[in-house]
């Protein structure tokens, strides 16, 4: 620790998340934004006139990683991580303001440390008609074949894939089109050991 006036002590997290990116193009819209303030005077008010710029809808997709490394100096726990899935599923599903819903929550659990393949997320891409970008989930299906590819390529390092999904997404595969109840059958192509999370 550091004792001088002024110093603090940083330590970089166990956990790093990519920016997350549309898997589709988007529209976006332009919001007036009025507000009115109470002034202290007697009834007189002070407003402010603006726009913010909101998206029709997106689908957005993102990856982490846990470091497992630096996990051991940061005193990361297996329920932490519990946790953090958790978090990100709930956190999002809960958030009503925003009008935000999770989709489907993967978790590749690897046998050997030190050892990720990393940059999964770009593996992943959106199946839809691209005369008619999606405004909805219904018109957009995930695509898992570079995702499922690479997996099976290492399935030996691969422990575990864990999943959540909500029911209302569509996945693809090699031009094939899944509903979520047989993503269990989709990821058994990876011939890696798969199971739900439940929270």
């Amino acid at each position: 620790q550091k004792e001088e006036a002024g110093e603090a002590l940083t330590q970089l997290g166990p956990v790093q998340f990519s920016i997350g990116y549309s898997l589709h193009p988007v529209e976006t819209i332009e919001l007036p934004i009025t507000r009115v303030i109470p002034s202290k005077k007697e009834k007189a008010r002070g407003g402010a006139f603006g726009s913010k710029e909101i998206l029709r809808y997106s689908l957005i997709c993102f990856g982490g990683i846990v470091n497992e490394n630096v996990g051991k100096e940061t005193w990361l726990t297996e329920a932490d991580r519990r946790l953090l899935l958790e978090a990100l599923w709930r956190g999002t599903k809960e958030v009503i303001t925003k009008n935000q819903a999770p989709r489907l929550l993967l978790h590749i659990i690897y046998k050997e440390n030190n050892f990720h393949i990393g940059q999964l997320d770009t593996r992943i891409k959106g199946d839809y008609d691209p005369d008619h970008p999606p405004t909805t989930i219904k018109e957009i299906a995930i695509n898992l074949t570079d995702l499922i590819n690479v997996l099976k390529e290492f399935q030996g390092k691969v422990k575990v894939i864990e999943y959540l999904i909500d029911p209302a997404v569509t996945l693809s595969y090699a031009g094939k089109k899944y509903s979520a109840t047989e993503i269990e059958q989709l990821l058994a192509i990876t011939q890696i050991p798969v199971r739900k999370l439940e929270f």
